[in-house]
């Protein structure tokens, strides 16, 4: 629903036209956000960050995807701090979404990863973008944590699988970049940790006690 000036209202329904490129991309919105200047933000399902004039119906700024290849099928996509590469997961149509894809930004070049991992889930860049951190899971969703040069393509478990795949969750790198924050829980007792983890030590230390957690973490 749109409020004019003069205080009237009415309902305007925005949908995707192909034949349209100042459209919106797609018609599944999971967002909606209106700024200070009456502009509307459109986040959707797979075709990015809109941004729209409801005055005039133009997408002012329509997203344009960097990425030509395997459209439909890629996955989870993550920009270096550098800003340099775009990291994205893609499984090539109906095989395991076991390939990570570095994209460099300036050239377009992108390099293919395979990790050997059936499915990768959430990945976070290292601080100095020289690798990346990664959840996988085998085909019985047996769950670890893994690491993978950027340049050389050489996976290192950092963490074994581990039975319950939901229980087993990478968080984020620690500034240094020689730890990284994990949540691992429990179905027996209902409950859930935060564990720092040293990379190159593999020492663990509880950042809490713990704590009772949602059934929807743990899948029961």
């Amino acid at each position: 629903m749109i409020t004019h000036p003069d205080g009237t209202e009415e309902f305007v329904h925005y949908k995707h036209d192909p034949r349209d490129p100042n459209s919106i991309s797609e018609d599944n919105v999971y967002v909606v956000y209106e700024d200070r200047d009456g502009i509307m933000w459109f986040g959707t399902y797979r075709n990015g960050l809109n941004r729209f004039d409801p005055e005039t119906g133009i997408n002012i700024a329509p997203p344009k995807s960097p990425i030509t290849r395997f459209k439909g099928n890629n996955w989870l996509p993550d920009y270096s701090s550098d800003g340099k590469y775009l990291a994205y997961v893609t499984g090539k149509r109906n095989l395991p979404r076991n390939l990570l894809i570095i994209h460099n930004l300036e050239t377009g070049e992108e390099r293919e990863l395979s990790t050997n991992i059936h499915k990768i889930q959430k990945h976070i860049w290292s601080p100095d973008c020289s690798s990346i951190l990664f959840r996988g899971e085998d085909e019985n969703y047996n769950a670890g944590i893994y690491q993978i040069d950027i340049q050389t393509g050489t996976v290192r478990t950092l963490v074994p699988k581990y039975s319950d795949s939901r229980s087993l969750q990478v968080m984020q790198w620690s500034d240094d970049g020689k730890s990284f924050y994990m949540i691992r829980g429990f179905k027996s007792t209902k409950t859930l940790q935060i564990v720092i983890r040293e990379i190159e030590s593999g020492t663990e230390k509880l950042q809490n006690k713990d704590m009772h957690c949602l059934n929807l973490f743990l899948g029961v």
